[in-house]
């Protein structure tokens, strides 16, 4: 019998391999080393796995003979991910069913978080934000102190799931007792020198939320999702300040209600 012909590793072109390193955020997935250095120019520390292997020996077919694939090419962008060479390595010898399905599972919430986080565009957003986010980066406002918000008039504990870490949970609320009343007052200052804005405004952020609720994401993925959206909509602002106002909108309802 002919032994059958090796799957040719092809090259996947500079414009996929930006959209993979824009995928993991620039950052191996598995151990967190950056995948760039500077030298003289950028330098590139980071290999083009296949998920599922290009050319499985005779163990790894029958390892994985269960197992999904996320697209019958297998050097299609959907079977690649970025990883530092120790990480290759390790995932591709020896290879187990327990780090292919972490490395699979992991493929997917980046396609799926990255397909949603591309339609930022799509979703308008008030300019009276941007006045509230100068505001926060500018200077720490005068009446924080006396505007702190007692711990038990939180909501978040109540909408939180366990896909929320306890991490993003404590900067919620911590963002929530100290921020919450301020930017309030804020949004209802401007909110007389064009009525009903703010309404407009929670309206576009509700809807963005729904969106990105209804896709299937974490309330991770759906919490940083709202930041990058501020975030882009508004000319890149300080990410801390973005989370803020994040933080405000599920205090009031617009976000994980």
């Amino acid at each position: 019998m002919a032994k059958k012909k090796a799957n040719p590793r092809i090259k996947i072109g500079s414009n996929n391999e930006m959209i993979l390193y824009d995928q993991v955020d620039g950052i191996c997935p598995l151990c967190a080393k950056p995948l760039m250095y500077d030298k003289t120019k950028k330098e590139k520390v980071f290999e083009i796995a296949h998920i599922y292997p290009l050319n499985p020996t005779p163990s790894e077919l029958v390892l994985l003979k269960d197992e999904e694939v996320l697209s019958t090419d297998l050097n299609h962008i959907d079977n690649l991910i970025l990883l530092c060479p120790t990480c290759h390595t390790k995932f591709d010898k020896p290879r187990t069913v327990a780090e292919y399905k972490k490395l699979l599972a992991l493929k997917k919430r980046l396609i799926h978080k990255n397909k949603v986080y591309g339609q930022f565009n799509a979703y308008k957003i008030e300019e009276e934000i941007n006045v509230v986010l100068e505001m926060l980066v500018s200077e720490v406002p005068s009446d924080l102190e006396e505007n702190k918000l007692k711990y038990d008039a939180l909501r978040v504990s109540e909408k939180a799931d366990t896909t929320l870490t306890a991490l993003t949970r404590r900067d919620i609320e911590n963002d929530v007792v100290d921020y919450y009343i301020t930017i309030k007052q804020r949004f209802v200052d401007l909110n007389k020198s064009r009525t009903g804005s703010f309404d407009l405004l929670s309206s576009q952020v509700k809807t963005f939320y729904t969106e990105l609720k209804v896709s299937g994401i974490s309330q991770e993925d759906i919490f940083d999702g709202i930041i990058e959206w501020f975030n882009k909509k508004t000319n890149n602002h300080s990410r801390p300040a973005c989370r803020i106002i994040a933080s405000f909108f599920v205090q009031n309802c617009e976000v994980l209600s």
